[in-house]
């Protein structure tokens, strides 16, 4: 599975040029890549004991303002299951909350209400993921970053050590910060 992930980097994401002179496949593609890393992040993270991972039962992935994103992973995720639960995928804007969730998207739309979520979330066990340059400095735990028109990774230790969840090795070493 890991292969999976670094197989994905390397394909081309064309997601640095201007959306009107990014061919459809290429952005739909790079949804595609991103959608399967955030399965894996989710295969190859552990969270507490108390984590309330989904109501009733359910591993939920929240995407916050983020619609085709959230159709792409609902696409791709339909009848998965992890941690033996179903897989749901739940919508929502910046302003509203999902009582239990395990992996939070954050649209990287609105970078100031992207940070005062962050801060709202505080160190509460749940994996955040976005796609914005200072996305782990406001207190995010894994950012897509595109170098040489593919996808890469980096990932925030301490953020995701103060949210009690716990990363693979495997998963930390294919960081493109691993070596901090």
């Amino acid at each position: 599975l890991l292969a999976c992930l670094a197989a994905a980097a390397l394909l081309p994401a064309w997601t640095t040029a201007a959306p009107q002179d990014v061919p459809g496949e290429a952005v739909d593609q790079g949804r595609e890549i991103r959608t399967a890393f955030l399965y894996h992040f989710a295969r190859f993270a552990t969270w507490p004991a108390d984590a309330a991972l989904g109501p009733g039962g359910t591993f939920v992935f929240l995407v916050v303002e983020d619609e085709p994103f959230a159709a792409a992973l609902e696409r791709a995720l339909g009848n998965k299951r992890i941690l033996d639960r179903p897989v749901r995928v739940l919508r929502c804007r910046y302003d509203q909350h999902a009582d239990s969730c395990a992996v939070e998207y954050i649209s990287a739309r609105d970078p100031q209400r992207l940070r005062e979520r962050l801060r709202i979330l505080g160190p509460r066990p749940i994996l955040t993921v976005s796609e914005s340059p200072d996305f782990l400095e406001g207190g995010g735990m894994i950012n897509f970053v595109v170098e040489d028109h593919r996808i890469a990774f980096e990932i925030d230790r301490g953020a995701v050590e103060r949210a009690r969840l716990r990363l693979s090795s495997k998963l930390l070493a294919l960081a493109r910060n691993a070596g901090d």
